[in-house]
């Protein structure tokens, strides 16, 4: 592929594809936590709206490494940013941080922060799930020392890593109340399990998703979950588990990495509706996946599917200082599933990182219709692309069409050594929204997180 580049700032360089011209892409701020900057990006989320003024806010994590204090910011749309924290050395507080719909019922989105490597429940690495009421989090007074966690969901046993990652799941049982998923990925021998809260005073686990009894190593299910739009069009969102490492010993289907898709008509379930399946464990289908809208203008949302990686043997884990795809065999991989009133389960388009070692597909996520032609847009993470500096990182969009474009409209390279640029992309509003984009791309390794502007042509002027 060949890009004509103009730099930007020191740490980041803007290349357009063939029809770019069409589109604007800047930058618009330039995160630095400073003292705070170890691990930040490791999570990026805009999907929440804490201080009630009707605009998603934006959260970071900054994890902080094995050693360190892990913290999450919040960048309020009214008010000042706020941080947040544990004051527990190494419990990877901020390896994920969103919202998860509004669980405690007070009418307000609220926040959930994972902190995998801690002791919950008093188990070693058991981890636990805060979740923060979206009152609290968007309270004028709000700060550090002030707001306390309404509640907490800790691991069953040693090495869950509880709360690896969350997502909202809407109200399931018409309680008022919304309901949560919460991943385990290394419970269950390193086959991992996902937890189905209820929302409400209590917060129970009402049901858990895992493997089949005769599946054994490194499946963890719970690296990611996620709602992925509305795939069937009954005007329900769907959930989807990654299986990443699926792997049974034996052979056959179930040696390879899945996502299970739970439609929302079928819910509640513990069996998904279909599953997706990929070409080999060890590419880590499903690491990332998410709703990207109606890429193709069928009136179906869609689905893409990350697999950043293949490395000669499985990982022990997913560690935030080595991302996926580091230093493996391949470029990485999306691949895009068509939604409908039955959803596909062949793959519709396959995108293809630029060289090996990418992690292309580490993250994924929808951008609303960016350039108004009535198709979504999306982007991709590569966060070991060495375009820009060595391991520096990218960020990929596309723009959607029948077929989706294969060749990256705009991208986005950072020019810091390690910095893994890409490695967490989280855009302002649902994937199917029009108009101008925002997208917040994290360098987990790099201390900074970029928010770049995206406006086509034919979308509507910013108001």
């Amino acid at each position: 592929m060949e890009f004509r580049s103009t730099t930007l700032t020191a740490l980041l360089a803007l290349a357009f594809a063939h029809p770019a011209e069409a589109l604007d892409g800047r930058l618009l701020k330039d995160l630095r936590p400073g003292a705070k900057a170890l691990g930040y990006g490791s999570w990026t989320d805009w999907s929440g709206d804490y201080d009630g003024d009707g605009i998603e806010d934006l959260v970071v994590g900054a994890w902080g490494g094995e050693q360190e204090l892990g913290s999450v910011q919040v960048i309020r749309s009214s008010g000042g940013p706020l941080w947040l924290d544990t004051g527990e050395l190494g419990d990877g507080f901020g390896i994920f941080a969103g919202s998860v719909g509004d669980v405690t019922g007070d009418g307000r989105d609220d926040l959930a922060v994972g902190a995998p490597y801690g002791r919950g429940g008093g188990r070693w690495i058991g981890g636990t799930l805060y979740l923060y009421s979206g009152v609290d989090v968007g309270s004028d007074d709000a700060g550090r020392d002030t707001i306390e966690p309404v509640f907490r969901a800790h691991g069953e046993a040693t090495g869950d890593r509880m709360g690896w990652n969350a997502c909202a799941l809407g109200d399931l049982d018409g309680d008022g109340y919304g309901d949560m998923a919460v991943g385990a990925p290394y419970g269950a021998n390193l086959d991992g399990w996902v937890a189905v809260f209820g929302g409400g005073p209590r917060g129970a686990m009402r049901w858990r998703i895992s493997l089949p009894n005769d599946a054994v190593n490194l499946g963890q299910m719970g690296t990611r979950v996620a709602l992925v739009g509305d795939l069937d069009g009954d005007g329900r969102d769907d959930f989807g588990v990654g299986v990443p490492l699926k792997r049974i010993w034996g052979g056959g289907d179930e040696r390879r990495p899945q996502v299970w898709i739970y439609l929302a008509r079928d819910m509640p379930s513990r069996a998904p509706s279909y599953r997706l399946w990929g070409t080999d464990f060890r590419r880590l289908f499903g690491w990332d996946f998410a709703g990207i809208g109606d890429v193709d203008g069928d009136g179906y949302d869609d689905l893409a599917v990350g697999a950043p990686r293949k490395r000669s043997a499985p990982p022990t884990g997913p560690v935030p200082p080595e991302p996926p795809g580091v230093r493996g065999t391949d470029q990485g991989k999306v691949w895009i599933y068509r939604g409908g009133a039955e959803p596909d389960t062949i793959p519709y388009a396959r995108l293809v990182g630029e060289s090996p070692d990418d992690a292309f597909g580490n993250a994924v996520v929808g951008l609303g219709d960016v350039d108004g032609d009535g198709h979504t847009d999306f982007a991709v993470g590569a966060p070991g692309n060495d375009g820009g500096a060595r391991e520096g990182g990218a960020v990929y969009l596309f723009l959607g069409g029948a077929p989706p474009d294969t060749v990256p409209d705009l991208l986005y390279r950072a020019e810091k050594d390690s910095a893994r640029f890409g490695y967490s992309v989280g855009a302002r509003g649902p994937a199917a929204a029009c108009g101008p984009n925002q997208a917040a791309v994290g360098a987990i390794d790099g201390g900074f997180t970029l928010v770049i502007g995206v406006q086509g042509e034919g979308a509507p002027e910013p108001e």
